[in-house]
């Protein structure tokens, strides 16, 4: 029984802790802007973008995760798309207008030559080029001063753009969904299996993602074929956070699939409204916008478990696959050691969990694991290391060339700690075909001693 005022305040400050941990595990919206239609979401670090179509396509940023939005000025308050890049914002419209921002969209500078009243709802930036799409596509080189009309026989009002690899991806309202690997010089459709009206497309590896006016289909297999799912409503975007991919739904919420994009779950515990049209995510939440509030949910609630790094010393090399899990996920940490380093062993609170530069444990509660390297001291060393060199780098046109001097094995590793490829190099030079990204390549000798690793880029 609770005889006193002490008491009751103590009891009542438990309720009211627990109960804001019960509203942290569910979405929330984000400070009330008014009752509107978002369409598009971007983030750049904590600054959410958003447009609405409810006043005459106005852009709004919060810079604090949505707690806070103001409406921004722009030169065209008819935004269709906006997308951020390193620092830059890039926005255009239907009239043709294209511009950037350097300084978080409180000023705007026309880039938009040659592209005067030509439908524009689509924007996508790649190795350095900015594209366009609507009624067709078109690219610039050199940050929007020229622009190349590359549509040549590619149909159909464009929807979205998406690079991957080698690989230009576009959907359209009517005509499908179409690829090329030529910059547009020849397009060639998806039709196997995939419906006509493409919303969005997206990608992550070797996995293509189409959200269709009949639901979510993927493919691994550059475009050739296309699988469904289980999700057969329409969609209207993706959000990818490490290998989780998220899928808005105009008429039910928010979908997570955890493999890939093969099977989805729906994640809507206190979404107020199913009807999303647009979908972004940062390192802490992911965002929905819907037809009257942009609402937020942590991700740490959908992905429990942190597996924290510190890397000794702090120059010593770099480390792959931390960041927020699910309960349960077989994670693999890899240690690459810098120029002139060499990986020691892993430490927990002390303890050595591993010497290899490869550690593999299922992550059933959050973790601060400790990754330490040493600086090589013998001249054997460094030639033993030098029996490998990877070249050029950073590569380009999809490939890297290795040179050894004696028969090796290669791991490569993408830049989130999953295995790309792995195989046997012969002595001499040896061509690995890769997507555009960064790889770390992990060399061992033929009675598997560990050589060196190296890091390169591919563009």
């Amino acid at each position: 029984m609770i005889n006193s005022i002490s008491e009751k305040a103590l009891l009542l400050s438990i309720i009211l802790i627990l109960s804001s941990g019960l509203l942290q595990a569910q979405w929330q919206v984000t400070s009330d802007p008014g009752q509107l239609n978002f369409i598009t979401l971007t983030t750049h670090d904590s600054k959410v973008y958003s447009i609405t179509a409810a006043d005459t396509n106005m852009l709004r940023v919060s810079e604090n995760n949505g707690d806070l939005w103001q409406i921004l000025n722009t030169e065209n308050q008819n935004i269709q798309d906006i997308i951020s890049v390193d620092n830059m914002l890039y926005s255009c419209a239907p009239d043709g207008y294209v511009a950037q921002s350097a300084d978080g969209g409180q000023s705007w500078e026309g880039i938009n030559s040659g592209l005067q009243q030509i439908n524009l709802n689509a924007l996508e930036y790649a190795d350095s080029n900015l594209y366009v799409g609507g009624t067709g596509i078109y690219k610039s080189s050199d940050s929007g001063q020229n622009w190349n009309n590359i549509s040549s026989n590619l149909t159909g009002e464009i929807t979205c753009i998406k690079k991957s690899g080698n690989f230009l991806l576009a959907g359209t309202q009517n005509d499908g969904a179409w690829k090329t690997s030529n910059e547009g010089a020849v397009w060639t459709p998806m039709i196997n299996n995939l419906p006509l009206h493409i919303n969005t497309i997206d990608s992550k590896g070797n996995y293509w993602f189409a959200g269709t006016s009949e639901g979510i289909f993927y493919s691994n297999d550059a475009g050739a074929s296309w699988n469904s799912t289980s999700v057969s409503d329409s969609i209207s975007s993706f959000a990818i956070f490490q290998d989780y991919i998220f899928a808005g739904s105009y008429t039910n919420g928010v979908y997570l699939s955890l493999n890939s994009g093969i099977s989805w779950q729906a994640v809507n515990d206190g979404l107020g409204v199913l009807n999303v049209n647009c979908l972004a995510v940062n390192y802490d939440y992911i965002f929905a916008g819907t037809t009257n509030k942009v609402w937020r949910r942590a991700l740490i609630d959908l992905f429990p478990v942190n597996i924290s790094i510190e890397i000794y010393p702090d120059t010593g090399g770099a480390v792959l696959g931390g960041g927020l899990y699910q309960v349960g996920s077989a994670i693999t940490l890899l240690a690459v050691p810098a120029e002139g380093y060499e990986f020691v062993n892993w430490q927990e609170n002390g303890t050595i969990l591993s010497s290899e530069s490869s550690y593999t444990f299922v992550a059933n509660e959050s973790r601060n694991i400790l990754a330490n390297f040493e600086l090589i001291n013998s001249i054997e060393q460094h030639q033993f290391s030098d029996l490998i060199i990877v070249y050029p780098n950073p590569g380009e046109n999809g490939s890297a060339n290795v040179f050894t001097q004696t028969p090796v094995n290669v791991t490569i590793y993408d830049e989130l700690g999953r295995v790309f490829n792995s195989k046997q190099l012969i002595k001499g030079d040896n061509k690995i075909n890769l997507n555009t990204g960064i790889y770390y390549f992990t060399f061992y000798s033929e009675n598997n001693l560990f050589i060196g690793s190296r890091k390169i880029i591919i563009k």
